[in-house]
């Protein structure tokens, strides 16, 4: 590879004209939907919502506007994908991977007819917005990826809207840790309100402690599923890419993304990195005995981060890691206090949520309706008491539980195929092409959220992005493969 430059890849696939109005729409996705925050005053019409919440009204920042911008570049997107299909001038690819996201897809559908509160599972619960529409989006986008993105051009142009995003989200992030919260700030605050509630600006505040980052994605956990992609990704781009520029550029955004994981306080983002990066360094152990400086360098750069945010008392993220030690003894030692509260209060939620996977072998409870039958009233709860309980922590649960298990097997499937391509293409590959490179970059973040995604729910903050990246994995997966089984 020379200055970004794909060499000895003859493939016919990824030298195919690439549709600049799809890579846009899905620019726009990756770029623009994990940015949104405005305020959606809403009137819960709902008797259920109501007496799950006990609210009338509900002010929304950070998830109804995602997934209306969300929906409508989707669905723009998806009706110039069909005309280009009927056309012929798009040609879909011959792959194994879409049968497990049909069957993923169809369980959401049927769930969702079957659903006993199917506004929810259309639209989705309050602040979440994860229904039917949503979901399946995910996967047309998915879809549409696997069938679009294929050469480097394409490639690059979303690669670059991403890091342009999160760069902005890092800044934002940033202001978070010092105290200086951007949207505590004068013009912060006005630019996230509708006109006729700037007059309520100066009385604005979030109930995140101060000096916690929780950016644009809602919350401080959805922070560490989103700078653990950024940062796996960042880290073999910088390292394999030869544009020194682009090195440069991939190396501070993926040290801004590691320094928010911290400023999050999330020890799932923080686990998911360290798998990733442990991965990480496994797949490009060849690079690193080339020049031991490309492992060492990394390693004294999370260092000198950590040292400079302890020395500004920030031993958060530090001290949260302390508790895990012994929160692994209580899970057979501990209370049944202590055993609830493992994980701020995840032993508990995973406890009631594996039980009520006994009614979602076959169908899910409908997407989102997670909050609807968990367990409202129980005796036996010892935390969390008065806290309205809508997701389970962990998106693996989350799938089984609103679109059955069988969606769940799909799911996991779909991601295994996914591991098993992207060892055999990358495990012995040399970090010379650009597809390699995006390949395993892609594939490092892929490891990164699935990870987080035990302690972590999917969120319309986050999970457009992951489902594109890996569209475009499998995409660069097909594309390699093709390319070798020639040789």
């Amino acid at each position: 590879m020379t200055n970004g430059k794909v060499v000895n890849l003859d493939s016919s696939r990824k030298f195919r004209d690439y549709d600049k109005f799809i890579i846009l729409m899905l620019s726009l996705v990756i770029f623009l939907v994990p940015l949104v925050v405005f305020l959606k005053p809403i009137k819960i019409d709902s008797e259920l919502l109501r007496s799950l919440t006990g609210l009338q009204y509900n002010f929304d920042f950070f998830s109804y506007y995602k997934m209306i911008v969300f929906i409508i570049i989707s669905l723009v997107m998806l009706l110039y994908f069909l005309y280009k299909l009927i056309r012929k001038e798009i040609i879909l690819e011959s792959t194994k991977f879409y049968i497990p996201i049909i069957i993923y897809g169809a369980f959401i559908i049927i769930s969702t007819i079957l659903s006993q509160h199917k506004d929810i599972a259309l639209f989705g619960y309050l602040e979440r917005y994860e229904g039917m529409i949503v979901l399946i989006f995910y996967l047309l986008n998915l879809l549409i990826v696997i069938n679009s993105v294929s050469n480097d051009r394409s490639l690059k142009i979303i690669i670059i809207s991403l890091m342009s995003s999160a760069f902005i989200i890092c800044i934002i992030g940033i202001s978070q840790i010092l105290g200086h919260d951007f949207y505590q700030s004068y013009f912060g605050r006005r630019v996230i309100l509708p006109g006729e509630y700037k007059a309520y600006a100066d009385g604005l505040s979030f109930s995140f402690p101060k000096g916690t980052v929780y950016g644009t994605l809602y919350n401080p956990d959805y922070v560490g599923s989103y700078m653990g992609m950024i940062v796996g990704l960042a880290f073999i781009l910088c390292l394999c890419l030869k544009n020194k520029k682009y090195k440069a550029v991939t190396g501070i955004i993926g040290t801004l993304a590691f320094i928010n994981i911290i400023g999050s306080n999330s020890r799932a983002g923080l686990v998911g990195v360290v798998v990733a990066l442990i991965t990480a360094v496994v797949f490009i152990r060849k690079k690193i005995k080339k020049n031991i400086l490309v492992g060492i360098i990394p390693l004294i750069l999370i260092v000198i981060i950590f040292g400079a945010l302890s020395t500004k008392g920030s031993t958060a993220i530090i001290n949260k890691f302390k508790t895990t030690a012994s929160e692994v003894t209580k899970i057979c030692k501990g209370s049944e206090y202590e055993k609830q509260s493992i994980g701020s209060g995840r032993g508990y939620i995973w406890g009631k949520s594996i039980k009520l996977l006994e009614d979602t072998v076959i169908m899910g409870y409908g997407p989102d309706n997670f909050a609807a039958f968990f367990p409202k009233n129980d005796p036996a709860r010892k935390v969390l008491k008065g806290v309205i309980i809508d997701k389970p922590h962990n998106m693996y649960l989350q799938i089984a539980i609103n679109t059955g298990s069988i969606s769940l097997m799909a799911v996991l499937a779909l991601f295994i195929m996914y591991i098993i391509t992207s060892f055999k293409l990358y495990f012995r590959a040399e970090m010379d092409n650009l597809y390699n490179i995006f390949g395993l970059g892609i594939f490092i973040a892929f490891l990164s959220y699935t990870v987080t995604a035990f302690f972590n729910d999917s969120v319309i903050s986050v999970a457009p992005v992951f489902w594109i990246l890996l569209g475009m994995g499998i995409s660069i997966n097909i594309t390699l493969k093709a390319d070798r089984d020639k040789l």
